[in-house]
């Protein structure tokens, strides 16, 4: 499926309703998306200011690499928000 490039169209032109749209439907579908598909939702996420939404995604995440990493402290760096050590987990 392609929803890595519709979670990476609509996070670059900003559009949340769309975005968020895909994001249901993969939950509903039961699709299981890949470590770069999660990093697209979790860029999505950032880019309009919604870390409640980013580190959802992010926890749940089965695997993680420097990119989704960089992305959950780009948004909290981003909003002045300080990630405290019980805060993270590995």
């Amino acid at each position: 499926m392609c929803f890595d490039r519709l979670l990476r169209l609509f996070g670059d032109t900003r559009c949340i309703p769309s975005g968020r749209a895909v994001h249901g439907k993969i939950i509903t579908s039961g699709f299981l998306p890949d470590v770069y598909a999660n990093n697209q939702l979790l860029s999505l996420y950032v880019k309009v200011n919604r870390l409640d939404d980013d580190r959802k995604v992010f926890d749940a995440m089965p695997e993680r690499n420097l990119v989704s990493w960089t992305a959950l402290v780009s948004g909290y760096s981003k909003m002045d928000i300080v990630l405290k050590g019980r805060d993270i987990c590995f």
